[in-house]
């Protein structure tokens, strides 16, 4: 029976109020006002304003009878649970906090009912053995409090009541007599749950009610604050539902008490009353079942209920609540104390939860007491078999034990009742599809989840089956499936957009056959940064731009600038602690080389980008030993980015540790730095640490890049000889050092094999003519003169200096070429060479 509907019952008649009513002082035009059109949050803000304001305590008596009245009514009208109902319980209980104790007795009353209605639940919850340790705590200790004040508010207002009595009898005054009906009224109700709250407390407490409790359904049962008896019980007054319920309360408490056998007798007087509503009479037969069964009366029980329900095939079964409590007790019964009655109760109250198609109790009940035998065979038993071989697999991690388990979901969705169950049919067959997967059969797993997205009439599960799809797709690694795992990841990602299995599809399978990259690069982005897989989204957002990058010859900076943008979105939120997870290490460990690579490849150079990723790389591979393997990369990335900034001693030096190694890298190391110098050089620079690097690591290039005689050299080849000797040729003529017979190695080679650039020819042929190697250094002018044609400065250069060398070694045979030379010249050709031919043979020349 509802709160609302014992009040009515009291004679406390909730109607629709056309006003507020009035106590105390009257409320004004506004107040009226905005009452009349329904602004009643602005009439309680008002009203607290006032009562804030209050000067006197005459006026603040009076405001508190006015929120009272308010409260009650606004309360009243809104349905329990509602939030606009709590929400004003809660301001009403700061107005009763500033009330003197015996004052908005009503209202304090309401919310104390209120409160204790909960608890009440929660008790109901307790007898039945669903309510957790914890919130047993909770609920005695706030019941502690409710009941204490209930009872406190029960003295208080039977005081008042029994003054009021006296005052009235005496009196022909209206408002005497209206006082003690109010008196009454509320004597009746505060009492009633005072009896209640204090009952449901021994109950939670397991422990003998007070005699208050006994008292307190007194006023109600017998008019008197005493212990009420079956002699001074009025059959009539039990017509009233409240009297009736006060009437079971006392059966309970005696029942609490020990006394099973009056308990017994209280529930038979309001059973056998005629005047009692059949409602009520139900419960009360319904409870003496249970204190039956409470007393271990297992035949009682089977009487009672044969009695009440009948014996037909068809009879209606029990309600889920009684049904529960009698599986719950005849159930610890049978295990304390095998028993056939027992037995036969637990079996009904089973089969009756089975019939209301509650399995939610029988399977709680089975994991309370393990198998349950004396269930009836049939879809419910063999699926919460199926529970426990499940249970049992994952404890195990067994695939035989998980493939039992499938074959037992199976077994249960056959049975003849699987249809009256549809939710937990289908259950069972997406638990089947988890244990064929987990049982190593992805491809069945596969076929079974795919029919039961077909079948299944519980849409509730429509996305753990599409999930398991694509796990079992995914797990059966059959190429020949790639365009159902393609669908079925499609599909929960159109299905399903935005969760985290989406997200995590979209990071396992992206840039793959299942899902190109361009679409997964456009989820993951959305990927919110405080997400907890946004740190992972952005590690594949990296690879996908890099792999994006590099297939388009590393020339789309947008894809590259995407792979340093989500790095350093990770660096951002990580240190560089290595992970104490190799797996992670070794992802970490891919990232920076990635970040490494896209930040030195191309121009322009990101120099800052690529100095973080190694350094993370360089302690991720410290921390390490199973990654030592990757320390030549690194040290050769390392030489890479001390040459982009121009530290190339630094740079010489990490490359000294790939030398000392004989590490195959070094010779890319040498490269690296040697490029680098050769820019500085373009760019202008002259120092001794270039010309340094350019000598030694040049010597050591050239030599790698020389081939076997007779092979020409390449052009590469050429360009290293050619720019090698050239600071070499500058180097010993300022210095006149041991550098000037590196010049006459190199450039014999060059002009052998190679291509010779002007510069290079003079530079060789520069040194030549110092050393005294005449034929090396006619070789030189030779081979300029053959590279050039007679309309270039270089050409008549050439030819002078060969022409010069061969009137030293050979006068006649160069006067005949000179002769030839005018034949084929004979305009004269470029200064200041042309003039220096022909002084070269004037009588008394010699240039």
């Amino acid at each position: 029976m509802s709160h609302d509907r014992l009040i009515m019952l009291l004679g406390l008649v909730v109607l629709p109020c056309a006003h507020m009513p009035c106590r105390g002082v009257p409320p004004d035009q506004t107040e009226r006002a905005l009452e009349a059109q329904g602004m009643l949050d602005v009439l309680e803000a008002r009203l607290l304003e006032q009562f804030r304001d209050a000067q006197d305590e005459q006026e603040r008596a009076g405001l508190i009878a006015r929120l009272e009245d308010f409260y009650l009514d606004r309360i009243r009208s809104e349905p329990a649970g509602s939030p606009v109902r709590s929400a004003l319980i809660d301001r009403a209980w700061r107005v009763v906090e500033a009330a003197s104790e015996d004052q908005a007795l009503e209202l304090r009353l309401t919310l104390l009912v209120e409160s204790y209605l909960v608890i009440e639940r929660q008790a109901a919850l307790d007898e039945v053995g669903l309510l957790s340790d914890a919130d047993r705590r909770d609920a005695i200790a706030t019941l502690s409090t409710v009941s204490a004040r209930l009872r406190s508010i029960a003295s208080l207002v039977t005081v008042r009541a029994n003054r009021s009595l006296r005052l009235a009898r005496g009196s022909e005054s209206e408002a005497a007599t209206e006082r003690m009906n109010t008196d009454l009224r509320l004597r009746s109700l505060s009492n009633y749950y005072a009896g209640w709250s204090g009952l449901m407390l021994s109950l939670l407490e397991n422990r003998r009610p007070d005699n208050a409790v006994f008292e307190a359904f007194g006023w109600l049962l017998v008019g008197e604050g005493v212990v009420p008896s079956l002699e001074n019980l009025r059959d009539a007054s039990l017509e009233y539902e409240h009297v009736a319920r006060a009437a079971i309360g006392v059966a309970r408490a005696k029942h609490q008490a020990g006394d099973s056998a009056m308990a017994d007798l209280w529930l038979r007087r309001v059973i056998e009353s005629p005047s009692v509503p059949d409602e009520i009479a139900v419960q009360a037969r319904y409870r003496r079942i249970r204190i039956a069964a409470d007393s271990g009366g297992w035949d009682n029980v089977l009487t009672q209920l044969f009695e009440h329900l009948g014996t037909a095939d068809d009879r209606e079964p029990l309600p889920v609540g009684e049904a529960r409590f009698l599986a719950l007790r005849a159930l610890q019964a049978s295990r304390e104390r095998p028993s056939t009655p027992a037995e036969s109760v637990a079996r009904l109250a089973l089969d009756d939860l089975v019939s209301r198609g509650e399995i939610g109790h029988v399977l709680d009940l089975r994991e309370r007491f393990g198998r349950l035998p004396l269930l009836s065979d049939g879809f419910v038993s063999k699926y919460a078999n199926a529970l426990d071989l499940l249970s049992n697999a994952e404890s195990t991690g067994s695939p035989v034990r998980y493939i039992a388990a499938a074959e037992s979901f199976e077994s249960s969705m056959k049975t003849e009742d699987a249809e009256r169950f549809t939710d937990q049919r289908d259950d069972a067959a997406l638990k089947r599809v988890y244990c064929l997967v987990r049982g190593g059969r992805p491809a069945q797993a596969a076929d079974a989840a795919a029919e039961l997205l077909e079948k299944s009439r519980s849409p509730q599960f429509d996305e753990e089956a599409l999930w398991l799809r694509v796990v079992a797709l995914d797990a059966t690694e059959d190429v020949r499936r790639i365009d159902q795992l393609r669908s079925a990841v499609l599909a929960y990602l159109a299905r399903y957009p935005g969760s985290e299995r989406a997200r995590k599809l979209l990071l396992r399978h992206a840039g793959t056959d299942v899902l190109a990259a361009d679409r997964a690069l456009d989820e993951l982005r959305d990927i919110p940064d405080d997400d907890p897989l946004a740190l992972e989204a952005r590690r594949v957002i990296a690879r996908l731009a890099y792999r994006e990058w590099t297939a388009r010859g590393r020339r789309d900076d947008a894809s590259r600038q995407g792979v340093i943008a989500a790095v350093m979105w990770i660096w951002e939120r990580t240190d560089r602690v290595p992970s104490n997870d190799s797996q992670t290490r070794r992802a970490d460990l891919d990232l920076n080389r990635i970040a490494i690579d896209a930040a030195l490849a191309t121009e322009p150079r990101l120099p800052a980008a690529a100095g973080e990723a190694i350094e993370r790389a360089d302690a991720i591979i410290r921390s390490d030993p199973s990654l030592a393997g990757f320390g030549p990369e690194l040290t050769l990335r390392r030489v890479e980015w001390l040459s982009s900034i121009g530290r190339l001693d630094e740079a010489d030096a990490e490359a000294d540790r790939l030398r000392s190694a004989a590490d195959p890298k070094a010779a890319n190391a040498d490269r690296i730095i040697l490029r680098e110098a050769f820019q500085r050089l373009d760019d202008g620079v002259r120092n001794p640490l270039i010309d340094r690097i350019v000598l030694q690591i040049g010597s050591r290039v050239a030599d790698e890049l020389i081939p076997p005689a007779p092979q020409r050299l390449s052009a590469q080849a050429s360009g290293v000889l050619a720019r090698v000797i050239g600071v070499a040729a500058r180097v010993g003529a300022d210095r006149d050092d041991a550098r000037q017979p590196l010049v006459l190695t190199l450039g014999s080679v060059l002009l052998e094999r190679g291509s010779p650039t002007p510069q290079a020819a003079r530079d060789i042929a520069g040194v030549a003519a110092a050393l005294g190697e005449s034929e090396l250094e006619a070789f030189a002018w030779s081979a300029l003169l053959s590279a050039s044609s007679p309309d270039e400065e270089s050409w008549w250069e050439a030819r002078y200096h060969t022409l010069r060398l061969l009137a030293a070694a050979d006068p006649a045979r160069a006067e005949a070429v000179y002769e030839q030379h005018k034949v084929l010249h004979p305009i004269g050709g470029v200064a200041p060479w042309a003039a220096r031919i022909d002084a070269l043979f004037a009588p008394g020349g010699g240039g």
